[in-house]
């Protein structure tokens, strides 16, 4: 057995009937603090080497190298392929007639025979930074249709401004204009194979086709003379 001082030990038995100072009250809850503070701080550092994707989908590019520092530019490309969109530019003079919830139509240039169709999502208020140009970003959301369809791929859209259903329509290479009184007129062959002008009263148009309000009834053949020109945008006379 060891020899012990006795007053060694008559201090330790009056330290753990009285307890602990003041002062190594406020010692042992400062050592707490900075306890805390460290494990939050190794907290955070541990989650800042974990990288959370903010939706679902497939790493598109890699930028990170193991055992290398992160580049500076962009770590990763995430695409979400659950769902597509699409930007239009559209022309300050048609951009007028787009509307939130119109249908629009597409022609997918790496699939021709593809179904594609979207709706008008938003339309913006400012116009495109291009020079020359007067344009407005709409974009559109692609309908799932099954389509291969991939990020970047160039497509064509055409938004349905109007719909007129059960309606009467002629190409506009059929039709002549009066420069003078702005009315159409087509040329049209009857029962007998005589050829009549007439004047007929058009409605919605595109680039393609009109439609006839007045003036000729389904089952009328039209007659595309040879001086009148066939390119697609009709024909011009004088009264």
């Amino acid at each position: 057995a060891r020899l012990q001082d006795p007053d060694t030990e008559i201090s330790a038995l009056e330290r753990l009937i009285n307890g602990p100072t003041e002062l190594e009250l406020a010692q042992a809850a400062l050592d707490l603090e900075l306890a805390e503070l460290a494990l939050e701080q190794a907290q955070i550092s541990s989650a800042e080497t974990e990288l959370f994707a903010p939706f679902s989908g497939i790493i598109a590019q890699n930028n990170l190298t193991e055992q290398e520092f992160p580049p500076q530019g962009i770590a990763m490309i995430l695409l979400d392929d659950s769902s597509f969109y699409v930007d239009l530019p559209i022309d300050e003079a048609d951009v007028v007639l787009v509307r939130v919830g119109q249908r629009v139509e597409f022609v997918v240039d790496a699939l021709p025979d593809a179904t594609v169709t979207g709706t008008v999502s938003s339309i913006a208020y400012t116009p495109l930074p291009v020079e020359g140009l007067v344009a407005y970003n709409t974009r559109v959301e692609i309908e799932s249709n099954g389509a291969a369809l991939r990020a970047g791929m160039t497509v064509t859209g055409n938004i349905v401004t109007e719909e007129r259903p059960s309606v009467l329509v002629i190409p506009n290479n059929f039709i002549r204009f009066n420069r003078l009184t702005g009315d159409a007129f087509v040329n049209v062959r009857d029962e007998l194979g005589v050829v009549e002008e007439r004047l007929i009263l058009l409605g919605a148009a595109n680039d393609a086709v009109s439609e006839v309000l007045a003036g000729l009834e389904v089952g009328e053949e039209l007659v595309l003379l040879p001086s009148q020109d066939d390119s697609g945008g009709g024909g011009l006379f004088g009264g």
